[in-house]
């Protein structure tokens, strides 16, 4: 009787041991998900203060317009020339004449297929008129689509002006070679041009 009930006593033992290492295992892994969550949104709070600083450094102009000293003015070919050489990195566009007025040397100036229309006020912002020819082949919606966005971020981040509109005039198409489309030889003159050598070689 008495080594029975040491079994029994064995048994119920082990089913207490049992539950108490259940409720530690569970204790154990709701400590560890708190810890995990703590670190996941301390790490989200790490990530958005450092997103809120990058924000405000872009934000701020790089060069003032108006400071302590006085005041700071970009003169319209600076400007013209930071649109042209912005113009100059993205492949496939050349720069074109302009309009016919501004060939004739009427209007405002050109800088290399630019032209700048500034408003100068408190908060001065800048027009930019583009007059380009794209290669052959190319999406014009997408190389204009990059022409504006080239222009207009390397403006605002040398001038700390704004930049209102980058309008794109597409006054022509040219070969990778430079040619313009027009000079391509037409099927026809090719067709004729055939006809009069092979004339020749039977004459």
């Amino acid at each position: 009787m008495g080594a029975f009930l040491t079994f029994l006593d064995l048994e119920r033992r082990e089913g207490v041991d049992q539950v108490e290492e259940e409720r530690k295992r569970e204790e154990e892994m709701a400590s560890e998900e708190v810890s995990e969550q703590r670190e996941v949104e301390e790490l989200k709070e790490k990530e958005e203060e450092e997103m809120a600083l990058e924000e405000a450094v872009e934000a701020r102009p790089l060069v003032p317009v108006e400071g302590p000293r006085g005041e700071v003015k970009i003169d319209e070919s600076v400007i013209g020339q930071i649109a042209m050489q912005a113009l100059r990195t993205i492949k496939g566009v050349q720069p074109s004449a302009g309009s016919m007025m501004s060939k004739m040397g009427f209007g405002r100036k050109m800088y290399g297929g630019v032209r700048i229309s500034l408003e100068d006020e408190e908060n001065p912002q800048v027009t930019v008129d583009t007059y380009i020819s794209v290669r052959y082949g190319l999406r014009i919606p997408d190389v204009a689509w990059d022409l504006q966005e080239t222009i207009k971020d390397q403006l605002e981040q040398y001038t700390g002006y704004t930049v209102k509109a980058v309008n794109i005039y597409v006054q022509g198409i040219h070969f990778e070679d430079g040619r313009p489309l027009e000079e391509a030889p037409k099927e026809s003159e090719s067709a004729e041009r055939q006809d009069a050598e092979a004339f020749k070689e039977e004459g």
